[in-house]
């Protein structure tokens, strides 16, 4: 699918129904374009761009057959993509998980994740809108202990802590800037500008690694200072940054500016850059990467595109293209394979594939689907494994109505999937949040 339209166009101002449109597409199911992070924030920051209530409408609930159909990794960030501001306390709760089949965790094993709630909101015509707000939450693996911190976050990404568990770093809303914050929610400093992505935490949880809108890579102090900056050339956008295990080098993705269209087209190339020396290696790549993960040993690259399912790229100095490992499983016309995980022992990479979890295995070649009860995939990241490398965390989506909280909006769970069985236990449960609709972008704390 083409890249959506800067709503702006020429006039530089975006109206309500160019909004509306551009979300409206990506609640179809159509795969969001680079910069959609970008233009969800200008939604919530921009004077004259439009109010939380024109960012929100009444989405019907599909027809049995057509849910399947919808691209799954991008319900939640449709059915998240609206915003406002509200700074709100921290609250604790107790939770249960339910289900079996899976492997145990230690008692004091966590999970960061987001919060999704559906709420009502004053709008600016003086009526009330009904809009998805998210903040970082805190709980154990069995679901219990829930703990919600203060502020709202952007709906592109959840929390991401640092290798120590003793930092987070989360992008509050309307800003294009990472919050460092502690478990209990007090900030200790502001990294970035221009930020785009999920930020990757160096191994000694000094530093973020990121992309930046003009096409910079940013290795940043998390306690601020001076950001040591990689140029990836003129005109380009990077994303995706991913650290390699022994943190010398960075593997992102690069876009590069449609001059015809005055806008960032598909992806192309990956470039590696030696965070010493700061020397890039261009490595080929399909235009359409939606996801990138390293091998534990460093040697290769698995990546997800969207049409052409799962690779792996050799990280050497030859460039050999990448080597197909599997072949998407959704709909020709609609292909959605996007995020990556490559397990610790280097034996399993997890992807999402349409809407099915993926688990392929490196020494046969063969991939299967896990068992998500019947649901379908909706977040996953490049660092969703366990440590030990027995569980997989993301977050799933049930499109029965019957399983709605609020409104019409899918009802969204943390699942840990057991890599031996295959199958998946539902961490989170029905908080007593006022309008709770679920939790999305899960990632592992370590035990406290």
């Amino acid at each position: 699918m083409a890249d959506l339209p800067d709503p702006t166009g020429a006039t530089g101002t975006a109206d309500a129904a160019a909004w509306r449109a551009l979300i409206a597409e990506a609640t179809a199911g159509a795969p969001p374009p680079p910069d959609f992070a970008d233009l969800l924030a200008r939604a919530a920051t921009d004077p004259a761009g439009p109010t939380a209530a024109d960012l929100s409408w009444p989405t019907p609930s599909p027809a049995p057959e057509a849910r399947s159909a919808r691209s799954p990794v991008l319900r939640v960030l449709a059915v998240a993509a609206v915003v406002a501001l509200i700074v709100a306390g921290a609250v604790v709760w107790s939770g249960r998980g339910r289900g079996n089949g899976v492997a145990s965790v230690g008692a004091s094993d966590r999970l960061a994740f987001n919060c999704l709630e559906w709420v009502n909101r004053p709008a600016d015509n003086g009526g009330q809108a009904m809009v998805i707000v998210e903040h970082t939450c805190l709980a154990g693996t069995d679901g219990s202990g829930l703990v919600r911190l203060p502020g709202e976050v952007v709906p592109i990404y959840g929390p991401v802590p640092s290798p120590d568990g003793r930092l987070l770093a989360t992008a509050p809303i309307g800003t294009s800037v990472y919050r460092i914050i502690r478990a209990d929610g007090t900030e200790v400093a502001t990294v970035g500008g221009a930020a785009i992505d999920r930020p990757v935490w160096t191994p000694d949880g000094t530093a973020l690694v990121f992309g930046r809108t003009d096409g910079k890579l940013v290795v940043a102090p998390a306690g601020g200072g001076e950001p040591r900056v990689y140029d990836l050339g003129d005109n380009t956008r990077a994303s995706l940054a991913q650290l390699s295990p022994d943190g010398a080098r960075i593997a992102v993705r690069v876009s590069r500016l449609d001059q015809n269209r005055a806008d960032f087209g598909a992806a192309g190339p990956v470039a590696v850059v030696h965070r010493e020396t700061g020397l890039v290696t261009w490595l080929p790549g399909p235009d359409d990467i939606s996801g990138l993960a390293w091998s534990p040993d460093g040697a290769r690259l698995a990546l997800t595109s969207l049409a052409g399912g799962l690779l792996a790229l050799d990280t050497g100095p030859r460039g050999a293209p990448p080597v197909p490992l599997a072949t998407p499983q959704g709909p020709a016309d609609r292909p959605a394979v996007a995020n990556v995980a490559w397990s610790p022992d280097g034996r399993t990479i997890a992807y999402g594939d349409y809407a099915s979890l993926r688990l392929f295995d490196v020494a046969t070649g063969r991939a299967v689907s896990a068992d998500l009860g019947g649901r379908t995939v909706g977040g996953l990241t490049a660092d969703a494994w366990s440590k030990d490398g027995t569980l997989i965390a993301l977050n799933a989506l049930d499109d029965d109505p019957a399983a709605s909280l609020a409104g019409n909006v899918p009802r969204s769970d943390l699942v840990l999937v057991d890599r031996a069985t295959g199958r998946a236990r539902v961490v989170t449960g029905a908080y007593p949040i006022p309008g709770y609709v679920g939790a999305a972008f899960p990632a592992w704390l370590p035990p406290s």
